[in-house]
């Protein structure tokens, strides 16, 4: 099941720390299957998941964003114990405020599970229309939106409004039991298709509610 997991906002879903989740299988199948392109990854909010690590070996030039720099000591120490010269760059960086000089040109993987629903709606929407500038014809978004459907929602003052005007906290109750306590915007399916649609140039390759009642969504810019 994919279960949602306690964490400080915007730093990532570290249950990955210790297994890969659907979205992690779905990046390697895809990273391992890939023929051409360049071999650049982005991720934003990895916390101390061992996805990034895990492609990383693959030979990509991994590029993290985080908006505290806690974990930055843990990925050196990580890539200075390979030994294996992996290319894992660490940016301390509030994602909202990502910026085109902020992103390596020619992103073939880019990935954000759980993170983009702590942006309103139109940042999310601005954000990822930098990320998709910056990407290569081929490359992949791989991303996960806390459900409108899940668990999080329970109490939301918010559950009756369009997608654009969802921002709040969480129920009190809610907040608690999964360590949330920043507004978000939670979403159906139907509002992540408006909002890879808004960000143009892209095309839907899945789109589906996990058993939790989170939206997974992998999209593609064009092809090679």
């Amino acid at each position: 099941m994919d279960k949602q997991d306690k964490k400080t906002p915007l730093t990532g879903v570290d249950v990955g720390g210790s297994r890969l989740d659907r979205l992690g299988r779905e990046v390697l199948l895809y990273a391992l299957s890939r023929k051409g392109g360049r071999k650049t990854y982005v991720e934003f909010g990895p916390g101390k998941g061992r996805l990034a690590l895990a492609i990383a070996l693959l030979g990509y030039d991994v590029h993290l964003y985080e908006r505290k720099g806690e974990l930055e000591g843990h990925y050196r120490k990580v890539v200075d114990c390979t030994d294996m010269g992996l290319k894992v760059r660490f940016h301390i960086k509030d994602i909202t405020h990502i910026t085109y000089r902020d992103l390596p040109d020619g992103i073939s993987v880019f990935v954000a599970s759980r993170v983009l629903h702590y942006l309103r709606y139109g940042d999310a929407l601005r954000v990822l229309k930098v990320v998709r500038a910056k990407m290569e014809r081929g490359g992949r978004l791989f991303m996960m939106f806390s459900g409108i459907s899940s668990p999080l929602s329970e109490g939301y003052p918010d559950v009756g409004k369009p997608v654009e005007m969802r921002f709040s906290h969480l129920s009190r109750d809610v907040a608690g039991r999964f360590g949330i306590g920043e507004r978000v915007c939670l979403y159906g399916e139907e509002d992540v298709r408006k909002l890879l649609s808004e960000v143009g140039g892209l095309e839907e390759i899945l789109l589906q509610r996990t058993k939790f009642g989170n939206v997974l969504a992998v999209y593609g810019k064009g092809k090679v």
